[in-house]
């Protein structure tokens, strides 16, 4: 349950953290993020958790393909 569930909270967990970047690139104000070093590394956390995330989605739909397959074959 965990392995299904886990990818997609990931990738909504870094479009959540996309959009609070975007916010703070047009209302600093609200002052979501502070420095520079800071948002160079949300950014590439962000990234490497939506990849992470569409590439276990991606494999566990094969698997399930997969696993389908097998059982349709006997």
């Amino acid at each position: 349950m965990l392995k299904r569930v886990l990818p997609h909270v990931s990738i909504v967990c870094s479009l959540m953290l996309l959009v609070l970047y975007i916010i703070n690139l047009f209302n600093d104000a609200m002052g979501f993020l502070r420095g520079p070093e800071f948002e160079f590394l949300l950014v590439i956390a962000i990234l490497s958790a939506f990849f992470t995330g569409v590439y276990m989605v991606r494999e566990n739909w094969i698997n399930e393909r997969r696993k389908h397959r097998d059982s349709a074959r006997r």
